[in-house]
């Protein structure tokens, strides 16, 4: 079998490890690992996911954070303070420098917390998601949310100037294409992406998380830039200095999962203490992660499209 060459630099790749899942392939030029692996039909394997009927790579951490969400909705927790450090990052940004009022689409949406930051701060958020059951869920909120890929959005359903999607591009076969796909049907929006970083630090090993059906690419900050140039936009790529108010699934998983056999309540009860407590010992899992683990920061990529350079991001 020919080996594909690389998403990004179109290099021929070399195989990086064999697993039961397929083949993983490195590029000898940019250093990009990926999986040619892509026989999943989106909608449907992340409907599953929500909806707990999907276990491989790690999927069912989706259907655990629907439960999260319910959760904390019923122990009337800010939905801000379940947003992730890049989620939390980029709407700050928008807040200093983008006026209110304006048309902002997430692409990958999950369960809208972005969404509801930012209608909670005046601008006028869109969704769009391929589970079925967060699109139902967020229509129910009021979001207007489209349930498909971004190849289905239809042409003036949205007209954004900001597009974000956080923790996506791992999830997608041919990363390139998805972004230029962004920059033709949306060409005078800029666009913010958050990735997760798994090659700055060298390459890590292949655990369930980072393989299909889940993730198809593994990111460094070289290759956020790249994909982002190759889509037709200048590209900023940094960094994200994660918080300890980290919003996501708590770190105390097995405890949270005992409280919900036990009571139907306890769960909200934890999780609003979870919250907040974590901004004053939140700081030790993520000095654990950077120091011990030796996980790298996320990254964060803004592209303003190539006739559209004026620094405003």
């Amino acid at each position: 079998m020919t080996a594909p060459r690389c998403r990004l630099c179109k290099t021929g790749a070399s195989i990086h490890q064999v697993l039961s899942e397929g083949a993983l392939y490195r590029c000898p030029g940019c250093g990009f690992v990926f999986s040619a692996e892509n026989g999943y039909d989106p909608l449907s394997l992340f409907t599953r996911s929500y909806a707990g009927d999907e276990h491989a790579a790690g999927m069912s951490d989706f259907s655990l954070r629907m439960k999260l969400r319910a959760d904390a909705d019923s122990a009337g927790i800010d939905p801000s303070r379940l947003m992730n450090s890049a989620q939390q990052e980029v709407a700050g940004l928008v807040r200093r420098r983008v006026p209110k009022g304006t048309q902002i689409l997430d692409i990958g949406c999950g369960l809208g917390y972005f969404l509801r930051a930012m209608s909670a701060s005046g601008y006028a958020p869109f969704g769009l998601d391929v589970a079925e059951s967060v699109v139902r869920l967020l229509r129910l909120d009021g979001f207007q949310v489209w349930n498909g890929t971004i190849e289905t959005v239809p042409d003036g359903w949205v007209d954004p100037e900001i597009c974000t999607a956080f923790f996506v591009l791992h999830h997608i076969g041919d990363p390139v294409a998805f972004l230029r796909t962004i920059r033709t049907k949306f060409p005078r929006a800029r666009l913010i992406v958050a990735a997760y970083n798994d090659l700055d630090r060298g390459i890590p090993p292949a655990t369930a998380r980072r393989l299909p059906p889940r993730t198809y690419s593994w990111w460094g900050s070289a290759h956020l830039r790249l994909a982002l140039e190759a889509a037709g936009y200048h590209a900023k790529v940094r960094h994200v200095k994660r918080r300890a108010a980290d919003g996501g699934l708590p770190v105390s998983m097995g405890l949270y999962r005992w409280l919900g056999r036990r009571s139907a309540t306890a769960p909200g009860r934890f999780l609003r203490s979870y919250y907040d407590t974590l901004p004053f010992w939140g700081w030790a899992p993520v000095l654990w992660d950077r120091w011990i683990r030796r996980f790298s920061d996320p990254l964060l990529g803004i592209g303003t499209p190539l006739n559209l350079d004026d620094g405003r991001l």
